[in-house]
């Protein structure tokens, strides 16, 4: 399970008006916010101004809560600071499920005293700093982009329907087909329970936890959908009634259609891909086995290999054994940063075989990012070829910015640039588009006014 560490420097406020007129176990929220780039995760602040609890009564306490996908995990560093009363105070946790962990603060009496400084011209603000190390679990997250156009006249023909319906076309999020995101709507309820009531539903493959960020832009709608998919059952969100959803005051439709938009993540359990890749000719021939006399040590497995081949497959390997290193000498080295199933592919399509077993997206970019480590330019350009024919508009960005960020590959980079112009160009969506970076758009748009030209 892969590790990654993100800073957190934030700061909230609030009003002290807010603190007086909480009673018993009420408690104060602040805004949810996402963990920098990890989908999925957002953190908050609970106050309880007078306890949570019976036994804390008259005291305040404070509560960092986190709301995670399942299987992930959250080591929690944070430092809480009020400059003007000269408070600090340290919250450090473990998070496996969504919960909010507390400290203790001070006794509501002594927060509201005016000689202990808590509050600023009647503002009590909190600065925020430290980190979170994220456990990523075994799964792929596929980041979607989407909208649906729903024409007005589509929907006034379910206005008075008993659990009519619309759907969206279904959107394939990866290079398995079987991983799918597409909408329905019901403009007047899908039960008699539920009649005169509009609902946005969402559906995708079975096993699929999906954040997802729901909204209609011109009513100012947002909804934020958090749900492990465990049934072929849809979950969504009630925007309004059936008849605000008509008026046009209200701005769910406008200039005769609804735009119906999804930002978020599909989290899906590592799945394989059918994939066969061969070399026909790697360095030496299938099938060539006598005299390997150098050992590749992954997750504590053997890869048994010719110090030749390795040579002749890499200028790395060459520098590596010309060296005198340790590892020349001892006649093995350890990788420790790519798994087994990935070296070993490696290592057999420089022996002339195909890849013996299915590979999923995932593991294909992790090959790539080991070819181009130690430069086998071999392995690169056959996985790149393999990639480039697998582009398409839900992966494309993805695909983008690891060439930008993560490895050397200015081919598949640029098919990637070549299908982002031309789906631009055909009016198509790309998804996932603002995830670039300002390099990759100034590139792209560079294209597109050439192409114009």
């Amino acid at each position: 399970m892969e590790s990654s560490e993100f800073a957190i420097i934030n700061r909230f406020t609030f009003n002290k008006s807010d603190f007086q007129a909480v009673k018993n176990y009420e408690v104060l929220y602040t805004t949810k916010r996402f963990v920098s780039n990890v989908p999925g995760i957002r953190y908050f602040f609970a106050v309880y101004p007078n306890g949570d609890k019976e036994e804390h009564r008259g005291q305040t306490w404070i509560f960092l809560c986190l709301e995670l996908p399942s299987d992930m995990k959250v080591d929690a560093e944070i430092k809480l600071t009020v400059a003007s009363a000269n408070f600090t105070t340290f919250l450090k946790q473990r998070y496996d499920k969504s919960i909010g962990w507390g400290r203790f603060i001070c006794t509501k009496a002594a927060l509201l005293d005016p000689t202990q400084n808590f509050f600023a011209a009647d503002n009590l603000t909190f600065h925020v700093t430290g980190r979170f190390k994220v456990d990523l679990p075994p799964k792929i997250a596929y980041p979607i982009s989407l909208q649906w156009k729903i024409k007005e006249s589509d929907l006034a023909a379910l206005k008075d329907s008993k659990n009519g319906s619309l759907k969206s076309k279904k959107f394939i999020v990866s290079l398995n087909p079987y991983v799918y995101f597409f909408f329905t709507i019901f403009p007047n309820g899908y039960t008699d329970e539920r009649r005169g009531k509009a609902y946005i539903f969402s559906y995708t493959s079975i096993g699929t936890e999906a954040i997802i960020k729901f909204s209609i832009d011109s009513a100012n709608y947002a909804y934020i959908l958090q749900y492990l998919f465990e049934q072929n059952l849809g979950r969504g969100t009630f925007p309004c009634s059936t008849e605000d959803l008509f008026k046009p005051e209200n701005k769910f439709i406008v200039d005769g259609e609804m735009i119906v938009k999804a930002v978020g993540t599909l989290f899906v359990t590592k799945d394989r891909e059918p994939t066969v890749m061969a070399l026909e000719k790697g360095i030496v021939q299938k099938g060539y086995h006598r005299g390997r006399n150098f050992t590749i040590v992954v997750e504590d497995k053997s890869i048994k290999v010719h110090k030749h081949v390795l040579k002749a497959a890499s200028p790395v390997f060459i520098a590596m054994f010309d060296s005198g290193m340790k590892e020349t000498v001892e006649k093995f080295m350890v990788i420790t940063d790519f798994e087994y199933e990935v070296v070993h592919a490696a290592m057999k399509l420089l022996y002339s075989a195909s890849v013996p077993t299915t590979f999923n997206f995932e593991q294909m970019l992790s090959l790539l990012q080991f070819a181009d480590k130690y430069a086998i330019e071999l392995i690169k350009n056959l996985v790149q070829d393999y990639l480039i024919t697998k582009i398409s508009s839900t992966n494309v960005c993805s695909l983008t910015l690891f060439t930008k960020t993560i490895v050397l590959a200015n081919r598949l980079q640029q098919k990637c640039i070549d299908f982002i112009i031309m789906r631009l160009k055909a009016r198509q969506p790309v998804h996932g588009l603002e995830t670039l970076d300002k390099d990759i758009m100034v590139k792209i748009l560079m294209e597109l006014n050439t192409h114009s030209l």
